[in-house]
């Protein structure tokens, strides 16, 4: 109705203040009222005066009359304000509720300053704060009162003050001109509010105090916004000084605390902090809090308006000004781009700020305070390099004036362990890299300068000179190594106990958990264990407190997170292994404590609320006061310090960390409460985060007195073992990991214990699936540990869980496929492992305990498939005994003996039972009863008999495993007479198994044979011409075709093995030649069996070793040469080239010999290339053991076949085998025949009219280069001649058109060819380079090599670079600058004279060739086939160029060089991009200029346009004018390596070789110039690698990203920090504003050209349309790339 009512506005109003007015007089006549009746007249008074106040709020704009205003105050305010003066006002009441209405609105702003008819001098909101602003007003109601004058502050000045026409109040104080002059400006509601400023400061500063007052962190550190927003706004009408300070004094501590984070909040109080400090007395007393705000205050709002606290403060105090400027300047933003700080300003402020501590005489520290913490705050939170680089020169720079002026004591505590070391170990938790690094610097750079005081000597002894050695360089290198390095050196000196206990705490505990907490770091397993050892040994330093918070400090991270579990594991551990204090005093006690008193996890819940008050109030002391109570204690009790210190170790562990661990341990999670069927899918982080406590409590209770161990360690494993019930993987996984680990910290002795825990808690389902695999995980964990007989306490209880496995039910359930696809632990059998570890370490009187079992399983059974397990199981077991430390020979020997012999007294309980077995009863006897049923009729028949004795021979394997293993492992030895002695009894039973009718017992007994034929037994002897017998008698039974399958195969290989043995080590006994004939027929079958081939070739070699010789054994050796080639088996070729060798070498063939090598000769066109290979080893083993004598005679034979086919076959690998062969013929001969081998090279190198021949020669002379490296000098007048002509480039001009390809293909190679063998002779003969006798050929050389630099083929580019870089390394660039000095100061005649006689090719027209080589170098970077190796070797050619080209040219940095509008660095005059020039330049090889260029490829490959073009012009265009060339310099180098980079990240981002490259050459540049020369060339040198280290893009690769960084740290170290963060800057700069240009140009082209900005968007998105595509044609299996021209040009 509100809308309704707007005509009846005056006579509602009239109506609810006559309503008011009436009812107000009645209750100040209540005395004439009835009492039943006051009720209701309040009650239609409150109604009223809520329906006034809905009035005044939904008509707001209503003109009220004077006369309404005026009814209005006498009827309802004044009287209603006059009654509340005396009385206690719990609520609002509804005359408070109606002025906080009217200051919420501008236009009844005059209604609060009306005046009182008899107190003209008082307003309303005088009378509202005197009445409801008392100390005795409720809450709420100061609440309300402080809303009305927070909307009287705020309302006055919001933007629509202006358009709001206040009321005509009559009585009006303001309106009358009574405030102050300088207030009479200020809103309406500001000037109410000036008088009572006192009252509301001293309301706000008992606010401030009330809460710093009450208890809590969150309580003490929370302000109200809307007491702060007062406070702020009405601080500025502050003219009280002592009221001011103490407000200031009260504001700034709440800045500095943590939990302030609002921005809001901040603003206000600074700005409050900023209008009060002006009235301040001396605003210096708050200035070291001012400046820590730099350092904690992070939003740009809040720490401008701190700038402006310190400019009021400047301005009350001139003598701060200069400060107070230079932190308004390092905390400028830029005006255009609001989102980056104003770097010019902030530089300059830094190097006024530089300069300033350079003129002082001693440490200002007004000034140093405040410029520390905001460098500081730029090293913590600005990302930018430059800016922080600054800062922490500006940090170092304060330190290095403190040690230069000798600072007082004063002053080191107040800048450095009250500043800056505070703000360094913020710095060092930082998770950021960057930060972490800075800070580890700027700590190095503190214990650097006062290294000589007590407190920094420990960290003092990690610095070293050798930055290798360095433990702060080292510990944020970038390779990991370095950081393990580091952390050795940490360790070493904690173990030496050098470094204070607290700095251990504050400054190396931070640098080791950014290591922990690193996602990169934290998957390399080396440093995290150096980590976890270093944590180890520094809490081995801690006094107790320190220790026990690093251990609680782990503790609790066990149940806070998943991840990381087991590194924190380790680290528990670690620190728990570090415990250092004494607690034996405490072990009479212990053991003299009821064990009540000692189980101490369970009585945690126990204890009288006494004690339980008076921990609750011992944890409420500070640290500093329990030190003082308990020296007290110690001092009047006179008790032993270290056994009070003790009792209180004792007295924290038990009622503190150990309760807290079990209740942890213990406590009930939700799986637990959901069915068993649920629990799977039930929340399990909890039980996961609770596992591993059990660890740490085990550890923790090892450190207390042994009783209490073991009364209190009995539930910990029950828990954990009670964990291994669960159904979720994770949870089991994890308790059996705990386990093992308890068991590893407790030691073996406590296995039994856990074995008893495990079988009590895990006992049926799927439950004893885990207890055997858990029973296997345990042993072996122990294995290092264990000892023999180490387990023959519970080694029964092992065996029945292991049989049960192997034997019982859970064999049938493993399987079934639905229990292993659900259990892990039922997939496999880990049973026959645990038997071989007992095995291992079973004692010797226990021997007959473990076999016991397996053969009353034997006895049992009848079942083929039980047996079989018996026999593996007794495999393993045999294993596990040959590993027994604790079993001598003699005793495994006659434990074997009573295996075979079966005289072994292994009685079973089933035996022992049929032997005292009742007889049956008599069935003529009555029955005792006639209830009992008669017996179950059994099936008629006789039942067949079943002997006991079925699987006797398994027993008898067992044993003859046992001697075998014993034979092969090296427990027995022939030497030793005792062994010998007691081996013959063997022999007889050995004998008596070859006729066995089981195979196995055949097989093993012939392999213990094999070892016995190497003894000298007397028995053997005896009998060795039976056994030889037998052993044929074996090969004629099983050893025919198709006879040796399945055991058999065994068998018959294992006697082949031992008739080698009887062969070649039984002197004594030789085989006659029809045996010998029988021998090789069946190694002649066996070759061919590649199942049987390995004993076929071992029986050959010893019937050559013995030297037999039967007509029939050079049929079977010229079979194995044919199989030697033929073979497609790389083993067997081996093997073939083996026997044949030793054929040829051992046997005396005569004639035959050269038909044998004749063989392996012609063998080399074999057209399968595995042949030939298999002939190139063979021919290279004959030219390797054959006598020289020999050799020399079949040299010639040899080298001419091999030569040709270095060229003929397609094979590299034959290539490579060919040229080995060769360089192995030539090292063997002697010098004239290898002179006579040249002379054929010499032969071919000069037939001219055959490619081939020249390239086979030049392949020929490398060879004989790398055979006689300085040697080979010698022979270069012959070779040097006809070299020049296969390089010349003239020859490479014609070429017709029909033969192009072919011949092309072979110029290619040729060239190549001849370039390589140059190389290799530089860099075997070096000192040919700078000799006189081969100048004017080398000279020559160079020439035509020059020319060559640009060819199109990739491996004719790297020939040329690789030349070149042998002429570079025999010059030096001091050489040449001092030549081209002479050269110009050298008179014209004396030069020409100098010119007729022969000069060295650099040295002649130097400068020339500097352009002509710098121009090529770079070119060949451009090429799209350059590889690592091409690259590095320009590089280094580039490198040595730029030496000289900077000490011939050193004054061109400053004229040389602009900067284009684009930010790339341009050269005045070039050459390259000079028409003139190019139209001029010197004609190319036919690689560029001429016809092979067009003919090929078009163009020189993996270039376009005149990329090859050379920078200059040659000799032939030196008619040019001298003005048109560009002198060569850095600047110019620079330019051509930048595009390069550029245009390499623009079209290839994911290739990045080239990138590298340039980076690469400009850090060795920069080493070069140093920091002297550095400083012209810094914009080029840093663009590139800015460009790569901003590069945030996906392509980004992170090993160039990782090498510009080190590159930028270069450039840092040797431009300096002020050059370096300048042109840092103004390199970022250029770039943004590059970025900038081209989006505005794309904007406008997309405005004032639509159609052209359609198009490059039409063409940008069919470019990625092709790119996809491209890509999947990619990935295509079937899809071939064509072969283009220029790809076998370049790749072939």
């Amino acid at each position: 109705m509100g809308n309704l009512l707007q005509g009846y506005v005056p006579k509602v109003f009239r109506l609810l203040v006559a309503m008011v007015t009436s009812h107000t007089r009645i209750l100040d006549s209540r005395h004439l009222v009835k009492k039943n009746l006051l009720q209701l007249v309040k009650k239609v008074r409150t109604l009223a005066m809520r329906r006034l106040l809905e009035l005044f709020q939904q008509h707001d704009h209503y003109s009220f009359s004077q006369d309404e205003i005026e009814a209005l105050f006498v009827g309802v305010v004044w009287p209603q304000l006059g009654q509340q003066r005396s009385e206690v006002i719990y609520q609002p009441t509804p005359l408070l509720r109606l002025v906080h209405l009217w200051s919420k609105n501008l236009r009844y702003h005059p209604l609060l300053s009306k005046s009182q008819p008899d107190q003209p001098d008082r307003n309303l909101i005088d009378d509202i704060i005197t009445t409801f602003f008392t100390p005795t007003s409720a809450p709420p109601v100061v609440a309300m009162v402080m809303e009305v004058i927070g909307h009287l502050l705020l309302e006055s000045e919001s933007e629509d003050a202006a358009d709001v026409e206040p009321l005509e109040v009559p009585g009006c104080t303001i309106l009358q001109g009574e405030t102050l002059g300088k207030d009479s400006e200020a809103p309406i509601g500001t000037q109410l509010l000036l008088p009572h400023v006192a009252a509301i400061l001293g309301h706000l500063r008992s606010a401030v105090q009330s809460i710093g007052k009450a208890g809590g962190r969150q309580t003490r550190s929370k302000l109200p916004m809307s007491e702060l927003n007062i406070l702020s706004r009405i601080s500025a009408y502050v003219e009280d000084p002592q009221q001011s300070a103490v407000l200031v004094g009260m504001l700034l501590p709440y800045l500095r605390r943590p939990a302030i984070t609002d921005h809001n909040a901040q603003v206000d109080i600074l700005v409050t902090v900023g209008n009060l400090v002006r009235q301040v007395p001396d605003p210096k007393a708050c200035w070291e809090q001012l400046a820590a705000m730099l350092s904690s205050l992070e939003g740009r709002e809040p720490r401008g308006e701190l700038c402006k606290v310190f400019a009021a403060v400047a301005e009350k105090d001139p003598s701060v000004k200069e400060i107070a400027t230079v932190i308004h300047d390092l905390n400028t933003w830029d005006r255009k781009r609001v989102e980056e700080p104003d770097y010019d300003t902030r530089l300059s402020a830094f190097k006024s700020v530089n300069q300033a501590m350079r003129d002082w005489v001693a440490l200002d520290t007004t000034f140093a305070l405040p410029v520390i913490h905001n460098c500081f705050h730029i090293v913590l939170r600005i990302e930018d390099f430059s800016l922080r680089s600054n800062a922490s020169y500006c940090v170092t720079q304060v330190l290095q004036k403190m040690e230069d002026a000798s600072s007082s004591q004063e002053e080191y505590k107040k800048v450095v362990q009250g500043t800056i070391l505070p703000l360094v170990r913020k710095g060092l938790w930082s998770r950021n890299e960057s930060v972490h690094q800075e800070s580890v610097s700027l700590l190095a750079a503190v214990v650097r300068t006062f290294s000589s005081r007590q407190y920094f000597q420990g960290l003092a002894q990690l610095m070293d000179e050798d930055v290798e050695k360095d433990f702060y360089q080292n510990i944020t290198h970038i390779q990991h190594h370095r950081r393990s390095r580091a952390l050795r050196r940490l360790i070493n000196v904690c173990q030496t106990g050098g470094i204070n206990p607290s700095i251990l705490q504050s400054f190396i505990l931070p640098i080791t958990s950014f290591i922990l907490n690193d996602p990169q770091l934290v998957k390399v397993d080396f440093l995290q264990h150096e980590v976890v050892q270093a944590v180890g040994a520094m809490a081995a330093c801690l006094p107790w407190r320190g220790y026990l918070s690093l251990l609680l400090y782990y503790l609790n991270r066990l149940t806070q997170n998943l991840e990381g579990q087991k590194t924190n594991i380790k680290l528990i551990v670690a620190v728990l292994d570090a415990f250092h204090f004494d607690l034996s005093v405490l072990s009479a006690k212990a053991e003299d404590t009821p064990q009540e008193e000692e189980d101490i996890l369970p009585k945690e819940e126990e204890k009288p609320e006494e004690e339980e008050a008076e921990e609750e109030a011992d944890e409420t002391v500070e640290e500093e006061d329990e030190e003082e109570e308990e020296d007290v204690v110690v001092m009047e009790t006179g008790v032993d310090k270290e056994k009070a210190e003790a009792e209180m170790i004792f007295e924290t562990l038990t009622n503190m960390v150990l309760p807290k661990l079990h209740k942890g341990l213990t406590q009930k999670v939700k799986s637990e409460e959901a069915h068993k069927k649920a629990r799977l899918h039930a929340d399990s982080e909890e039980e996961l985060l609770r596992v591993p406590i059990a660890l740490a409590t085990v550890k923790l209770l090892q450190k207390l007195p042994g009783k209490v161990l073991r009364n209190n360690l009995q539930g910990v494993l029950l828990k954990v073992c009670s964990l291994l019930k669960s159904r979720s993987e994770d949870i089991r996984e994890t308790s059996r990991s705990t386990l093992v680990k308890i068991l590893e910290s407790l030691g073996p002795t406590f296995f039994p214990q856990i074995l008893r825990d495990l079988r009590h808690c895990l006992t049926k389902g799927y439950q004893v699936h885990v207890l055997t695999y858990t029973t296997h995980a345990l042993m072996k964990s122990m294995e290092e540990r264990l000892e023999p007989g180490g387990l023959d306490r519970c080694l029964d209880s092992l065996v029945e869980v292991f049989n049960e496995e192997l034997f019982g039910k859970l064999s049938e359930e493993k399987e079934v496929e639905g229990i292993t696809s659900k259990l892990k632990e039922a997939k496999s059998s880990k049973s026959s492992d645990s038997y071989e570890t007992l095995a291992k370490f079973v004692s010797k009187t226990s021997l007959a305990r473990l076999v016991l079992p397996l053969k009353e399983v034997l006895d049992s059974t009848q079942k083929l498939k039980t047996s079989r397990k018996v026999q593996d199981v007794m495999a393993k077991i045999v294993s596990g005994l040959m590993k027994n430390a604790g079993l001598t020979p003699d005793s495994m020997l006659i434990f074997s003996h009573g295996l075979v012999t079966e005289s072994l007294p292994l009685i079973t309980a089933q035996v022992k039972a049929k032997l005292s077995a009742a007889p049956p009863p008599d069935p003529r006897l009555r029955p005792d009863s006639c209830l009992i049923l008669p017996p179950t009729p059994q099936r008629p028949g006789t039942k067949t008999h079943v002997s006991i004795k079925t699987n006797k021979h398994i027993l008898v394997e067992f044993g003859l495993q046992l001697l075998h293993h014993c034979m092969k492992r090296g427990h027995l030895s022939a030497s030793e007479v005792l062994h010998l002695q007691m081996l013959d009894p063997f022999v007889a039973q050995l004998y008596d198994c070859l006729r066995s009718k089981h195979v196995k017992i055949v097989t093993m007994a012939m392999r213990c044979l094999t070892w016995f034929l190497r003894s000298p037994l007397p028995s053997l002897k005896e009998k060795v011409g039976k056994v030889a017998a037998e052993m044929f008698l074996i090969l004629k039974k099983y050893g025919g075709a198709g006879g040796s399958k399945g055991e058999n195969f065994d068998l018959v290989v294992t006697c082949f093995k031992a008739l080698t043995v009887l062969i070649r080590d039984v002197k004594y006994y030789s085989i006659d030649n029809d045996q010998l004939r029988v021998l090789l027929q069946y190694a002649e079958q066996d070759i061919l069996d590649y199942t049987r081939q390995a004993t076929a070739f071992t029986l050959l070699k010893a019937i050559l070793s013995r030297k037999l010789v039967v007509p029939e054994m050079h049929d079977v050796m010229g079979r194995i040469a044919e199989l030697s080639i033929k073979s497609e088996l790389d083993n067997v070729r081996v093997q073939c080239r083996q026997v044949f060798g030793k054929f040829l070498i051992d046997y005396p063939l005569g004639k035959k010999l050269h038909r044998h090598l004749e063989f392996y000769v012609r063998q080399l066109n074999y057209n399968v290339e595995a042949g030939r290979e298999s002939a190139l080893e063979m021919i290279a083993t004959v030219c390797s053991s054959f006598p020289q004598t020999l050799l020399e005679e079949y040299a010639a034979f040899f080298f001419v076949p091999l030569a040709s086919r270095l060229i003929n076959d397609n094979s590299a690998k034959c290539r490579k085998l060919t040229a080995l062969a060769v360089k192995s013929l030539l090292d063997k001969v002697g010098i004239p025949t290898r002179d006579n081998l040249f002379t054929i090279t010499a032969q071919w190198l000069q037939d001219d009219n055959k490619v081939l021949h020249q390239r086979l020669a030049a392949q020929l002379c490398s060879l004989f280069v790398e055979v006689e490296k300085l040697q080979f000098e010698r022979r270069l007048p012959e070779v040097l001649p006809q070299m020049l002509e296969v390089i010349d480039p003239d020859r490479y001009e014609t070429t017709s058109a029909d033969e192009m390809t072919k011949q092309l293909r072979q110029e290619d190679h040729l060239l190549y060819s001849a370039l390589s063998c140059l190389v290799k002779v530089l860099q075997e003969c070096p000192i040919v380079i700078r000799g006189v006798e081969h100048r004017k050929d080398l000279n020559t050389v160079w020439a035509s090599v020059q020319q060559h630099l640009l060819h199109p083929h990739a491996w004719v580019r790297l020939a040329s670079a690789q030349l070149f870089g042998c002429l570079f390394a025999a010059w030096k660039p001091e050489e040449l600058v001092a030549m081209e000095t002479d050269e110009d100061r050298t008179p014209k005649k004396k030069r020409k004279l100098e010119e007729e006689s022969v000069v060295e090719y650099l040295r002649d027209n130097t400068m020339q060739k500097l352009r002509d080589l710098s121009a090529d170098f770079c070119t060949q970077l451009q090429s799209s086939y350059l590889d690592h190796d091409l690259a590095n070797q320009v590089i280094k050619n580039l490198v040595f160029l730029a030496k000289v080209i900077r000490q011939v040219t050193p004054d061109t940095a400053q004229t040389d060089d602009v900067t284009d509008q684009s930010g790339d660095v341009t050269t005045q005059t070039d050459d390259v991009d000079d028409p003139s020039l190019k139209t001029d330049s010197r004609k190319r090889t036919k690689s560029v200029s001429g016809g092979r260029k067009d003919k090929r490829t078009g163009n020189v490959a993996g270039n376009t346009g005149n990329d090859d073009v050379r920078a200059t012009g040659s000799d032939e265009s030196t008619a040019i004018d001298d003005s048109k060339r560009v002198t060569v310099s850095l600047m110019w180098l620079f330019r051509r390596m930048n595009r390069l980079a550029k245009f390499e990240a623009a079209t290839a981002p994911k290739e990045t070789i080239k990138r590298s490259s340039v980076i690469k050459l400009l850090a060795a540049v920069a080493m070069d110039l140093g920091a002297a020369g550095i400083g012209p060339y810094l914009t080029f040198l840093m663009t590139p690698v800015l460009r790569e280290v901003n590069n945030v893009t996906p392509q980004a690769d992170p090993e160039l990203k990782k090498l510009s960084q080190d590159v930028l740290d270069l450039l840092k170290t040797q431009a300096g920090v002020q050059l370096f963060s300048q042109v840092y800057a103004q390199v970022q700069h250029t770039g943004v504003a590059r970025k900038e240009a081209r989006k505005r140009r794309q904007a406008v082209e997309a405005v004032a050209d639509p159609k052209a900005h359609a198009k490059k968007k039409i063409a940008k998105n069919l470019a990625k349309q092709r790119a996809k595509k491209r890509k999947i044609e990619e990935k295509r299996p079937t899809k071939k790339k064509k072969i283009r021209l220029a790809d076998l040009a370049i790749l072939q």
